[in-house]
């Protein structure tokens, strides 16, 4: 997949989104296996939670927090998963495969 450019003839580094797994957050960790593989995915909290992103991933409260409102995209590879704890029940985490 070739990159476009712009008027200067430089790559312009953009993504479109794909599809899209929701979790819903929990006090307690959830783990799913995004459909993604050797691509990018955006990550996005309906409410504060902590997130790890692994082959073996378990997020707990000392995981990189993901503060609710805030989008965060990561590299995705073969058996990699996607692990969120919250403080408290209730939001949703997005996870989108950006093609």
């Amino acid at each position: 997949m070739l990159l476009q450019k712009d008027d200067n003839g430089t790559a312009i580094q953009a993504l479109r989104p794909g599809p899209v797994q929701r979790l819903t957050l929990w006090a307690t960790a959830q783990a799913t296996l995004p459909a993604a593989k050797d691509r990018i995915v955006r990550l996005y909290a309906t409410a504060d939670c902590h997130l790890a992103v692994g082959i073996s991933a378990t997020a707990t409260s000392n995981a990189t927090t993901l503060p609710a409102g805030t989008v965060e995209y990561f590299s995705q590879s073969k058996d990699t998963r996607v692990s969120v704890i919250a403080p408290a029940s209730g939001g949703t985490l997005e996870i989108t495969e950006m093609l």
